[in-house]
């Protein structure tokens, strides 16, 4: 459970889009969307991402790095499974959350 204390003049984070829509290990995903802050958090199902920064407020990108604290998933494993693990994730800025209805899909191909 967390909160965000924000300011309600300022609208929220909004998802418009994700590319690529799957992808490995290592994939950039782009999120396209408004309302994004120099510093933003990514959560996920699967991580956080903190301060993901967003210099034109439309978009911004990340990686879907293996977890560092789970040696199975680093270099020299097989990681060709053919599993597809659905990542949903929220923005989180100054300016509020994004939709908890709509929240921005990514596809993980292990």
């Amino acid at each position: 459970t967390f909160f965000v204390v924000t300011n309600p003049a300022s609208s929220p984070p909004v998802i418009e889009s994700v590319t690529p829509i799957s992808g490995p290990y290592g994939q950039m995903v782009t999120v396209r969307g408004k309302n994004f802050a120099a510093k933003n958090e990514i959560r996920t199902n699967y991580m956080t991402f903190r301060s993901i920064p967003s210099t034109d407020g439309t978009s911004l990108s990340f990686s879907m790095a293996p977890l560092p604290d789970i040696p199975e998933l680093q270099a020299g494993v097989n990681l060709e499974q053919n599993l597809e693990v659905p990542v949903y994730f929220y923005i989180i800025n100054e300016n509020g959350i994004s939709a908890k209805e709509t929240p921005g899909k990514f596809i993980l191909k292990i």
